[in-house]
This record gives structure tokens, sequence and C-alpha cells, in this order.
């Protein structure tokens, strides 16, 4: 995906179009991210009995020692990898590429998709309205340095929700 990403987003251009740039406000980066971040947490909360996730302990199977590190590297590629391209794709290049239709639509589009790419139809509001979130929060700093770090962050404590079950 990132391949595509970068191949769709003109080379010499690569910076402006995936909006690898500083926010236009730090102050206002972190006052929207946190109205995400804690949206989000009470959103996952709130639908939680309605998603009957039930408890992923009884999923898994016992601890094995030697499957450490690929559940390192999963983790890894789930904490920050996954978070850094859904984010080049959907917030930098995506919402580039739709800029021209409004920002609303952008941010709506964008999240629509990205709730969508996740592919689970009980997780798809959330989904949603966490893709909104980032994507208000790029179209008011201009930037997808904040929308990483959050996403980072949210997917991080997911999967330590998993382990610590």
């Amino acid at each position: 995906m990132l391949a595509i990403v970068l191949a769709l987003a003109r080379p010499g251009r690569l910076r402006e179009m995936l909006a690898l740039r500083q926010p236009s406000s730090w102050r206002l980066a972190t006052a929207i991210g946190a109205v995400v971040f804690i949206g989000t947490i009470l959103l996952l909360v709130l639908l939680e009995p309605l998603l009957q996730s039930g408890d992923v302990r009884g999923v898994a199977s016992a601890w094995d020692p030697d499957r450490a590190l690929p559940f390192a590297l999963n983790a890894l590629t789930t904490a920050i990898v996954a978070p850094v391209v859904e984010e080049l794709t959907y917030r930098g290049l995506g919402f580039t590429l739709l800029a021209r239709f409004g920002h609303g639509a952008a941010v709506t589009i964008t999240a629509l998709l990205f709730a969508a790419s996740h592919g689970s139809i009980a997780f798809l509001p959330a989904s949603a309205a966490f893709g909104l979130g980032l994507g208000f929060l790029r179209s008011r700093t201009a930037s997808i340095y904040p929308g990483i770090v959050i996403h980072i962050v949210i997917n991080a404590l997911s999967m330590a929700a998993i382990v610590l079950g």
C-alpha cells in the first residue's frame, strides 16, 4: 500500500502531497487531538455492549515463548507501521486529492474509506468516527503528523488492552 501511495504522490512533491509538514499550530493540534482521542475511547466503551467482542483471551491459545518474536513484530506493525501507512494514505494523499471538492468532502470520504478498509462491520461506526476526527485534525492543522501520533497511541492502547485483557 505504501508503495502505491508513494508512486501516486508525484515524486518531487511528496512533502506537499502527503502533508508532511509541521502543523499550523501545535496548540490547536493538541486540543483537537485530545478531543479525537477521548471521543474515540468513549465511543469504543459505549459501543462495547453492541459489538459483543467478548473476551479475546478465550480465542487465543496460551502464551508460547517461542512465538515472542512474531508477536513483537506483529505488535510493532499494528501499533506503528500500520498507523503511519494509513495516515499517509488517507489523511495524506487521499485528503490532498479530494480537497479540491472541499475539506468536508475530503474528511468524509477518507473517513469512510478508512473505516471500510478495516474490514469489520462491527467496528465500522468507531472506525468511521475515528477517521472523521483524524480528517478534521488534518484539515485544521494542514499536517498528518498529529494524526499519526494519535493513531499510534490508539493502536498501541488497543494492543495493550488485548494482551492485558
